[in-house]
């Protein structure tokens, strides 16, 4: 399953399915995958519904808020919301990748639950 499905995948099963938290658990995957908070991956298969909550960083000044559709070729996209409900996501993220590296071969494979 590609980064992005699982993105969207975590997003549609937590409990609380809001825009907000599309960015933070984008930005845990980001974080799990490449050490970075850079959502610039995410943007294009996102829902536009969530552009709000991004805002783009250029190399030389300050943030302002900017819309996924727009891309930000000066600079990288990130969450404007805290990086601490992705870090959080991040160390959930990690447990849940080793628990299903342990109960993997226990378990039939498929994407039983995420096939969208």
């Amino acid at each position: 399953m590609s980064v992005r499905r699982r993105v969207a995948c975590v997003q549609h099963l937590s409990a609380v399915s809001l825009y907000d938290s599309y960015w933070s658990v984008a930005t845990a995957v980001s974080l799990m995958e490449h050490g970075s908070t850079r959502v610039d991956g995410f943007v294009a298969d996102a829902p536009r519904v969530a552009d709000y909550g991004l805002e783009c960083v250029p190399a030389g000044g300050p943030a302002f808020a900017r819309s996924g559709a727009e891309g930000c070729p000066e600079g990288t996209l990130v969450q404007q919301f805290s990086a601490g409900n992705a870090g959080a996501g991040a160390a959930l993220l990690g447990l849940m990748k080793g628990g299903l590296a342990l109960a993997g071969p226990l378990v039939p494979h498929g994407e039983f639950l995420c096939t969208a």
